[in-house]
């Protein structure tokens, strides 16, 4: 079986924290960005484990250009970036062996104008983030474990979301047409606005969300006031 490739980006805040992840046990070689100033040495050092090494200055904003950013992942890596933002990054169309699990774990992070499509991101962690016109069109974020986010004026149609859970974002001016949400369960989620209709629903469960009311009786919709209720 493949060796499994990580994609960590972690902010300021989840530092102290990092070293519990499942992420830090696998972290033999490294692809890091940071926005604090590092030796030489560890430079020299990551350059013998065949990684790539980026060292932007504080409030440095990465544009354009990022596909090889993300083309260059190698097994066992571990890509860690500092409360980046990231502008018209394009990392679409970009794909992992089929047994390959590519964990990619961001926080605090700004993505503006930024292209998704077809990029599977399966089983994700995503916290704090905020998405501005960025493109979704057929990615993969099955399971993909969202939180306390913005996702703004951008489109997720054909995106695969099923069995993703979803906390406390925001949805504002955006397109599900003919995306899958089986199985996805939002919680405390405002979602007013959002036209479902040419959605893929079933087992979709809204907890304490904010919902247009035609939305609520789509069939495959599922309303609950706690976790746990159907």
């Amino acid at each position: 079986m493949a060796a499994v490739a990580k994609v960590h980006l972690l902010c300021k805040a989840c530092e102290a924290s990092r070293n519990s992840t499942p992420a830090a046990e696998h972290s033999k070689r490294k692809f890091i960005t940071r926005s604090n100033q590092n030796s030489a040495t560890e430079a020299k050092s990551m350059q013998k484990n065949s990684s790539l090494f980026i060292e932007p200055k504080p409030g440095h904003c990465l544009e354009d250009g990022i596909v090889d950013f993300f083309n260059k992942i190698n097994d066992n890596s571990l890509i860690e970036v500092v409360s980046m933002k990231l502008k018209h990054a394009n990392v679409s169309d970009v794909k992992f062996p089929e047994f390959n699990a590519l964990e990619f774990m961001t926080f605090d992070v700004m993505f503006q104008g930024c292209n998704f499509e077809s990029y599977d991101i399966g089983g994700s962690w995503i916290k704090n983030c905020v998405f501005i016109e960025c493109n979704f069109i057929n990615a993969g974020l099955v399971k993909a474990n969202i939180s306390d986010s913005e996702i703004i004026n951008s489109n997720l149609n054909k995106s695969n979301l099923a069995n993703a859970e979803i906390f406390n974002t925001v949805f504002k001016n955006v397109y599900f047409e003919e995306a899958n949400l089986q199985g996805t369960v939002f919680f405390d989620c405002n979602l007013r606005g959002i036209d479902f209709k040419k959605t893929k629903l079933g087992y979709t469960r809204f907890v304490r969300c904010l919902l247009d009311e035609h939305v609520k009786c789509l069939p495959g919709v599922e309303l609950a006031t706690y976790p746990g209720v159907q």
